[in-house]
Order: C-alpha cells, then sequence, then structure tokens
C-alpha cells in the first residue's frame, strides 16, 4: 500500500516537473529551457535544463529579449536583433506555455490555433493531435487524484479492500497520464516546428558559373 502512495506522489511530483521551467528568450531568436537562479536588470545567472548537471550560466542584459519564469512573470530585456538570425523573423518562437513569437509580435496560444489552421494544415493536424492527448492527460491525472482519495477515504473508515482497489485504480490512472500529457506535448512542439519549416525551400538554381543550390527563406 505504501508502494502505491509514494508511486502516486512521484506521479503527481512528475507531471509539475515537466511543465516547472522557465524559459529565456535570446535577441538572436534562441530559446532556453532553464532555472532561473537570479533574475537582475543587468544579468540573468540559470541552469540549462538540456544539459544534465551542467554549470550555472550568465547572460548579460544586451544578450535577452525576455525571461518568462514558470509562475507567470515576465521580464523584458533588449528588442529582439533580427539581423542576427534570417530566419527568426518568419519563425514562431515557443517561450512559454501560453505566449508565442511570430514576426515580431506576441500571440497567445489561440492566435497561434487561428494562425496553423489558416497557414498550414499539415502542423494544424498535428497541433489537434497533440491538444486531444493533453486533454485526455490532464483528465486521466484529475481522476487519479480523485480514485487515491477516495480510496485513502475509504480505507480510514475501514473498507480496507475497496479502498486498496481505489488506490490501485488511481494509482494507474495518475501513472498513465504522464507518457499521455509528455507525447501531447511533443505534438504541440511537433506542428509548430512544421509550421517553421514551410517557408523554408530548397531551390535548384542556375547562375554565370554553373549550377548549384540555394536556400530560399
Amino acid at each position: 500500500m505504501k508502494r502505491l502512495i509514494i508511486l502516486s506522489v512521484f506521479a503527481v511530483l512528475a507531471i509539475f516537473t515537466v511543465s516547472a521551467e522557465d524559459i529565456i528568450l535570446l535577441t538572436n531568436g534562441a530559446t532556453i529551457r532553464a532555472k532561473v537562479i537570479t533574475c537582475s536588470s543587468a544579468e540573468v545567472q540559470y541552469f540549462n535544463l538540456d544539459i544534465h548537471d551542467g554549470p550555472m550560466f550568465t547572460l548579460f542584459d544586451h544578450e535577452i529579449a525576455l525571461v518568462e519564469l514558470n509562475n507567470g512573470q515576465t521580464y523584458y530585456y533588449s528588442p529582439m536583433n533580427f539581423e542576427l538570425t534570417k530566419m527568426s523573423y518568419n519563425q514562431i518562437f515557443h517561450f512559454s506555455p501560453r505566449n508565442y513569437y511570430h514576426e515580431g509580435k506576441f500571440y497567445h496560444r489561440s492566435q497561434m490555433e487561428d494562425l496553423l489552421k489558416n497557414r498550414c494544415e499539415v502542423a494544424y493536424r498535428e497541433y489537434r493531435k497533440g491538444k486531444t492527448l493533453n486533454y485526455v492527460g490532464w483528465g486521466l491525472f484529475a481522476g487519479g487524484f480523485v480514485f487515491d482519495a477516495a480510496g485513502i477515504a475509504l480505507m480510514s473508515y475501514g473498507a480496507w479492500d475497496s479502498g486498496r482497489a481505489l488506490l490501485i485504480l488511481g494509482s494507474a490512472t495518475t501513472l498513465a497520464s504522464i507518457p499521455t500529457i509528455i507525447v501531447g506535448q511533443y505534438k504541440i512542439n511537433n506542428a509548430y516546428k512544421k509550421y517553421n519549416k514551410q517557408d523554408l525551400s530548397l531551390n535548384l538554381g542556375v547562375n554565370p558559373t554553373g549550377l548549384g543550390l540555394s536556400l530560399q527563406f
């Protein structure tokens, strides 16, 4: 029984670990998944979540466009420098679960969904699949929590068999929610990658010096 409760606790922690990250958007258009340690007007110190057991890094104000903390607070620094990344102006930069960057403007997720729907059917289908999986995953997570709570309540009144059965069901449901949410978020992110690639075409060009390949953005 203790093992079931421990598994449920770890499942809850895993869910919140997935979403509890800070995002740093650089002036060159790059994004960093981070755990921000200090955030002042002059610099930001952070750990890069993509580098396991990596050192603490420091970025200075002129390198940062904005920092969005996982609690929803956003700190603005320097404007985007589109000269440094030629593709950045036409791409979507995902820097939080709620906001996106497109053509020099901030977009809410609902606006980005409309953009995908109107401009890229393949990306929009991928987005809808991811969104559906996200809803199902969070529904499973909520259901698992309810089953666990009901199981504990029944056991406290002496209904051990029924309570144990609900705890097993709750733990299984909660654990099933984790990969569902992760896959859903992956598909959502992949939808934006597909959209970003639609404007990148490889063209065969002819020039005075011969036949060559040119990338059109």
